[in-house]
């Protein structure tokens, strides 16, 4: 099998990598907030409440640090996206980028259902 460039000059797959990367760990991360963050949730009662003022105040603080680290997340999946683009375009390991793109995309739908879900369960539960 001919090679079509010699080995000094072969494409990298460092920035596919890259975003594969920063999509799974926002993937990943994401469904595990959003997991805690809906069973809080549901325990709290908040589905069933019509406003936040009859939440507890450990609740809000909880609330606060997940909606945090939520935009770290966003931030992240953001960033496999760009990247995953990039190695698209540039031909850095297009394969992982397109899955990169993919998981970005796909990453935060899945997060809102489990976090929907989850809401659902604690509040049946508590």
């Amino acid at each position: 099998m001919k090679r079509r460039y010699p080995w000094s000059v072969m494409p990298r797959r460092t920035i596919g990598e890259v975003a594969l990367g920063f999509s799974i760990t926002a993937a990943v991360l994401a469904f595990i907030t959003a997991t805690f963050h809906g069973i809080a949730t549901g325990f709290v009662g908040i589905t069933a409440a019509s406003d936040m003022s009859s939440a507890p105040g450990w609740y809000m603080g909880l609330a606060i640090v997940f909606a945090i680290l939520f935009l770290v997340f966003t931030l992240c999946g953001i960033s496999g996206l760009i990247a995953g683009i990039v190695a698209i375009v540039r031909n850095r390991g297009r394969g992982l980028g397109a899955i990169a793109i993919v998981l970005a995309i796909l990453g935060p739908f899945f997060s809102l259902l489990v976090f929907v879900v989850t809401a659902a369960v604690g509040n049946s539960i508590g």
